[in-house]
C-alpha cells in the first residue's frame, strides 16, 4: 500500500482534504483504501476541511464503483478534532452527499470507531438527530 500511495502522489500530486488518494487494499480485506487527509484542530477552517475530507472520500468511493465505504472518526485522534463536533459534521456530510448525488454504486457507509467513548459520542449524535 505504501508503494502505491507514493506512486499516487508522484502521479497526481499532493493529497488534499477534498482530494483523497486511493490504493488497492493490499492484504487488507478491502478492495481499496481511500487515504483522506483530515484537519488538525486549531489550524483554522477545520469544519469545512473535515466535511471536504468526508465528501472527497465518498466521491472517490463512488468513482471506484464501491458499494460501501468504511469511515473512521476522521481527525478525532492525534489531530484533536472534538468528537462531538466531528460526529455532527460526518453525519450531516454523508446525509448531504447522498441527497445531492445520483449514486450508481455507493449504498452503504459504515463508521469504524475504535474505542467505547467515541462510539458513545457518535451514538448520541445519531440519536439526537434521528431519534433512533
Amino acid at each position: 500500500i505504501q508503494k502505491e500511495s507514493d506512486a499516487w502522489v508522484r502521479h497526481h500530486g499532493v493529497v488534499t482534504h477534498a482530494r483523497p488518494a486511493w490504493t488497492s487494499g493490499g492484504r487488507l480485506p478491502a478492495k481499496y483504501v481511500i487515504h483522506a487527509v483530515g484537519p488538525v484542530w486549531g489550524d483554522g477552517d477545520e469544519d469545512r476541511k473535515l466535511a471536504a475530507a468526508v465528501t472527497g472520500s465518498l466521491r472517490v468511493a463512488e468513482e471506484l464503483k464501491c458499494s460501501s465505504i468504511a469511515l473512521p472518526a476522521i481527525s478525532t485522534g492525534i489531530y484533536g478534532f472534538p468528537k462531538e463536533r466531528a460526529a455532527e459534521i460526518i453525519f450531516s456530510t454523508v446525509e448531504k452527499f447522498f441527497a445531492e448525488n445520483s449514486l450508481q454504486g455507493l449504498k452503504t457507509v459504515k463508521l469504524v470507531l475504535f474505542d467505547p467513548p467515541t462510539v458513545d459520542v457518535f451514538m448520541k449524535s445519531w440519536q439526537d438527530k434521528w431519534g433512533r
